[in-house]
């Protein structure tokens, strides 16, 4: 723990004196609880010692805590970020040489962070649209770790979204949340005749986030709402009996 605090030391001391008065100190709290956060979840996730990763991320900043400690640079994993666990499975999920789907001109784009198709834009430039850039892939491309790359490469990484991956038609998450939640719904409303409570929203909010991240992470190829339907199944029978002795 001495060794972690040292670490975080810097990045907060130089939030705090980013600004004077409460401004500092609100800066200096929001990125020490992100650097918590983060050294939380990425070593739940990668199977790493939260030292590691605190030690791994300050390593690799080169510039102001305040704008490298953002939410939107180190998003949790397993929610929005899919994890491989080595280059291979990576290169194998994504299939790079089939190309990369440009979010700006929709052409298929041979890199995966700028835009090469030689597609036109609305106003008739040729795109160079970037991955990087200030939108991103505008909700529309990958997001993506490797484990055993990490500790050398300490972030996530977001493409333009695969052509093989595009086709596999993989749900986002939440249309698969929505799926599920719509058919656990018309369970209870057949099983208790439209009794259920707010206990469900409570079941919902836990039990299909989970589903989601689940079938999202697996990258799966299968009928996805069948398999959702038969999981959510599954997960009703446990929901019932967890609810059932609170129900009227």
């Amino acid at each position: 723990m001495n060794e972690i605090l040292r670490i975080m030391r810097k990045p907060i001391k130089q939030a705090r004196n980013s600004w004077d008065g409460e401004t500092g100190k609100q800066r200096a709290k929001e990125v020490k609880k992100i650097i918590l956060e983060v050294a939380d979840n990425y070593s739940n996730v990668l199977g790493l010692t939260k030292l590691e990763v605190i030690k791994a991320i300050e390593d690799k900043r080169t510039y102001s805590s305040i704008n490298y400690y953002q939410k939107a640079n180190f998003p949790k994993l397993k929610d929005d970020v899919i994890v491989y666990e080595n280059q291979k499975e990576l290169h194998e999920k994504i299939q790079p040489k089939r190309g990369f789907r440009c979010p700006s001109c929709g052409g298929i784009s041979k890199d995966p962070y700028t835009c090469d198709s030689g597609e036109k834009n609305s106003d008739g430039k040729i795109c160079d649209w970037k991955a990087y850039g200030l939108f991103g892939t505008m909700g529309k491309g990958l997001r993506f770790t490797v484990k055993d790359m990490f500790l050398e490469n300490p972030r996530v990484d977001e493409i333009f979204m695969p052509i093989h991956l595009e086709e596999l038609k993989i749900p986002t998450l939440k249309e698969i949340e929505s799926v599920a939640r719509d058919y656990i719904m018309k369970k209870f409303d057949e099983k208790l005749d439209g009794t259920w409570s707010f206990e469900v929203q409570y079941f919902g909010e836990c039990k299909l986030k989970r589903l989601a991240i689940i079938y999202t992470n697996k990258n799966c190829s299968k009928p996805i709402y069948n398999e959702a339907n038969e999981n959510a199944d599954e997960l009703f029978k446990e929901a019932y009996n967890w609810l059932k002795t609170g129900i009227k």
